[in-house]
């Protein structure tokens, strides 16, 4: 059986160089740098007070009762989407050879929510404790609900995966669309992944373990991890997502191709 060529036919990103693929590239080509002191809540205390946030970004999630469900990776994902989609142009393929694998971790609770809660939760009786417990809370922090609000987004009824492997998801996420492409189980797949770290825990949790950098006199410069004064990495977030089709299903449509996926 003939291996299916893959090519890239959409880009879509959201970063802390910008909201969009056009604006992240000239950052990048211009040498920006997006690392800085953190806004989102007040570091100080923290074992560093530096990283890369995604700013002025929105998006107003999905509409109906989705619309609550969408979490800040969520919109990162829908976004990218959406402009990688754009990019891509019409598509013209049956849903159910439409899918969509993207890597994902466990969403981390708001500290001053989760400590509400918990005390809450702690007065309460069994009964009403369990009652309390809102069941879609357990959706949209799982590593799979990307996935599946993308699918739910765009009508993809494909093959539908998630990889949460750390720092690998997203490169694994693309291998795994990739595969799935080649031996004909889909036309067309969205890939990529998302995540929002720079919250309260996830600095906390890398500090104490010593992994960040704190060269917190001059954070635009922390991030080095081939030098030999490097001494921790520096957290970032934001989502990045792209249109992979069959060659032949992207020539049929006179799709733009940006690039093959050769490995």
């Amino acid at each position: 059986m003939t291996r299916e060529r893959v090519v890239i036919t959409g880009l879509g990103c959201v970063t802390p160089l910008g909201n969009d693929v056009a604006t992240t590239w000239a950052g990048l080509a211009a040498g920006k740098n997006a690392i800085g002191r953190i806004e989102r809540f007040d570091p100080t205390g923290f074992a560093t007070d530096f990283a890369a946030e995604v700013k002025h970004f929105e998006h107003p999630g999905l509409r109906g009762h989705f619309h609550r469900w969408c979490d800040a990776k969520a919109r990162f994902a829908l976004a990218a989407a959406e402009e990688a989609l754009a990019d891509a142009g019409p598509l013209g393929v049956d849903p159910h050879r439409f899918g969509v694998s993207m890597g994902a971790e466990v969403s981390r609770p708001d500290l001053t929510d989760m400590a509400e809660k918990v005390r809450a939760l702690a007065a309460a009786t069994p009964e009403e404790a369990f009652r309390a417990v809102d069941p879609k809370d357990f959706i949209v922090m799982s590593a799979f609900f990307p996935a599946s609000l993308l699918a739910v987004a765009h009508d993809a009824r494909g093959p539908n995966y998630t990889t949460s492997t750390a720092c690998t998801s997203s490169a694994q996420s693309i291998a795994d669309a990739v595969r799935v492409l080649r031996r004909g189980g889909a036309d067309v797949m969205l890939a990529g992944g998302t995540d929002r770290l720079v919250e309260e825990l996830m600095v906390m949790g890398f500090g104490l373990l010593g992994a960040l950098s704190t060269r917190m006199d001059d954070p635009e410069h922390a991030c080095r991890p081939f030098d030999r004064t490097r001494e921790g990495f520096v957290l970032g977030e934001g989502a990045g997502v792209l249109v992979l089709e069959t060659e032949r299903h992207a020539r049929a449509r006179g799709a733009h191709i940006h690039a093959e996926i050769l490995g």
